[in-house]
C-alpha cells in the first residue's frame, strides 16, 4: 500500500523554481459552508457515511459497502476470514457544490478470491465509487488498472475534473487519468516519467491552489509541465521576519553541517485560501510554535508560541486558527499514542498573531480532535472519544450529536469532513 513517506513534510532551505499551469482549472470558488445551525455536516470514514442535521443535532448513517451495492459475506465474519475481506475506503472526496461523494476501495467484493488458475491481477484491484449525495445512489464504479500500491484521487476546485493516480503495475512510474466528473468519461491518461513517486501522489490532504497553477501536498507543490507532473519542495520559512525567527529560536535544530534551522512541519490538512499552517515543537514537548505560509507567494504570518504541547487547525476561510492544548499519551499494545486535550482552546488571528478569544471546555478533556470547521468559521466538528460534538468557536458552547457513529474521519489522512447546506 502506498504511504506518505515519514518526514516528507520536513523541508530544508531551497530556492523556489518553475511555474506551470493547469489550463482546465478555474479559480477556486467559495466552498459550501454552514449558516449557523441551519445546515448539515457530512462525515466519511473508512467504512461509514454520516450526515448530521444541525437543526436537530441528530445523525443518519450508511455503510459505504452498502452504498457500493455490496455486503460482507458470512466468511468475512469468521474467526479466520480470507485476506480479501479487508475491504475499506480511502481517499474520500466530498463535492458539496455538485452533490457527489467519491471514495476508493479494493475493486473486488469482500471475500472474493481468485478461482483456480486465475491470477489475482486478472481484474481491477481498486475502484473509485461515485455516489449522489441527494439520494445516496451509486452513480458509477470506475475501475482502476492493476496497481501494486493504493491509488490516489483528486478533484479540481470546481469539481468538474477527477484525477486518478495509480502505478499500473509499475511502482516506479505512475499514470494519472483525468475523468470528466459530469459524464464520468476518461479525458486523458498521462504516464509520469519522473523518478519521484510524490510527483503524482494526491493524498486526502492534497488540493489545488486557488490559481489552479499547482497542487499543494504538505510543504510541497506539484506542477504540471508538458502534461507531466513534477513535485517541488517549498520552504515555509523563507520570509520569516527577524522578529519571528527570534520567537522561534528556542526550537532551532542543528543539521549535519552545523547549521541552525527551524524544523518546520506542515499541519496535515488541506490549505485554506492557499495558507498552510506550520508547527514546531521543542524537545521537551512543552512549547509549540505556529504560523502560516502562503503557498503561492511564500509570505508568512506572525509566529505564535504556545507554552504547552498543542495542536492547531485553520478555521473558516483561513483568517483564524484554533489551538487545542494537551499532551500525547504513550502508545500501548492495543493502540498508538493519542492526543489528550486539556479542554483549553484558543483562537488566534492569522494576520496579526493576536489572541482573539479562548475557552476552557471541560466536556472536551481527554482523547479528541477537531475534524473540520464550517466555511464561516463559526462551527467545528469535534470527536471526543467515541462521540461527535459540535463546537461553537464563537461562544465555546458544545452540543453532543445524538446517534451512534462507529468510525470517524482522520483529518489529513483518511476520510472526509465538511459542513454544507
Amino acid at each position: 500500500m502506498r504511504r506518505y513517506p515519514a518526514g516528507a513534510t520536513l523541508t530544508g532551505v531551497l530556492l523556489l523554481w518553475g511555474a506551470g499551469y493547469l489550463p482546465w482549472v478555474g479559480p477556486r470558488e467559495k466552498p459550501a459552508g454552514s449558516r449557523g445551525q441551519s445546515g448539515a455536516l457530512y462525515l466519511v470514514s473508512a467504512r461509514q457515511f454520516v450526515k448530521v442535521d444541525l437543526r436537530t443535532n441528530t445523525e443518519k448513517s450508511r455503510d459505504l459497502i452498502t452504498l457500493a451495492g455490496m455486503e460482507f459475506p458470512e466468511e468475512c465474519n469468521s474467526h479466520h476470514p480470507p485476506q480479501s475481506c479487508d475491504w475499506y475506503a480511502s481517499e474520500a472526496r466530498l463535492d458539496l457544490r455538485n452533490g457527489q461523494l467519491y471514495f476508493l476501495t479494493p475493486g473486488a467484493a469482500p471475500g472474493d478470491e481468485p478461482e483456480s488458475g486465475e491470477e489475482a491481477t486478472d481484474s481491477s484491484e481498486f475502484a473509485v465509487w461515485v455516489i449522489q449525495l441527494a439520494d445516496l445512489k451509486l452513480v458509477k464504479k470506475i475501475e482502476i488498472p492493476t496497481s501494486r500500491q493504493t491509488p490516489t484521487i483528486l478533484l479540481t476546485p470546481d469539481g468538474k475534473m477527477l484525477f486518478m493516480g495509480y502505478d499500473g503495475g509499475d511502482a516506479k512510474h505512475w499514470t494519472v487519468e483525468t475523468i470528466d466528473a459530469t459524464t464520468l468519461a476518461k479525458i486523458s491518461a498521462v504516464k509520469d516519467t519522473g523518478d519521484n513517486i510524490l510527483d503524482d501522489y494526491f493524498p486526502t490532504s492534497a488540493s489545488f491552489a486557488q490559481s489552479g497553477k499547482f497542487i499543494v501536498n504538505g510543504n510541497m507543490r506539484i506542477w504540471m509541465e508538458g502534461r507531466q507532473f513534477r513535485v517541488e519542495d517549498f520552504d515555509p520559512r523563507t520570509k520569516l521576519t527577524a522578529a519571528d525567527l527570534k520567537k522561534l529560536s528556542e526550537f532551532l535544530k542543528t543539521d549535519t553541517k552545523g547549521q541552525k534551522f527551524v524544523p518546520a512541519t506542515a499541519v496535515v490538512e488541506a490549505p485554506v485560501k492557499d495558507k498552510m499552517l506550520e508547527c514546531v515543537l521543542n524537545d521537551a514537548e512543552t512549547e509549540t510554535g505556529f504560523w502560516t505560509v502562503d503557498m503561492e507567494t511564500g509570505d508568512n504570518s506572525p509566529a505564535v508560541v504556545i507554552k504547552s504541547f498543542a495542536k492547531a487547525r485553520l478555521i473558516g476561510d483561513g483568517k483564524d486558527f484554533a489551538v487545542f492544548e494537551g499532551r500525547m499519551s504513550p502508545a500501548t499494545a492495543e493502540a498508538g499514542p493519542k492526543f489528550l486535550s486539556t479542554g483549553r482552546i484558543s483562537i488566534y488571528k492569522v494576520d496579526s498573531g493576536m489572541l482573539a478569544r479562548e475557552f476552557k471546555i471541560d466536556e472536551l478533556r481527554g482523547d479528541g480532535e477537531m475534524l473540520c470547521s464550517s466555511g464561516d468559521g463559526t462551527l467545528a466538528a469535534y470527536r471526543h472519544e467515541k462521540k461527535l460534538m459540535i463546537l461553537n468557536l464563537q461562544t465555546g458552547r458544545v452540543t453532543r450529536v445524538e446517534g451512534t457513529i462507529t468510525e470517524f474521519p482522520q483529518p489529513g489522512y483518511q476520510g472526509a469532513c465538511a459542513f454544507g447546506e
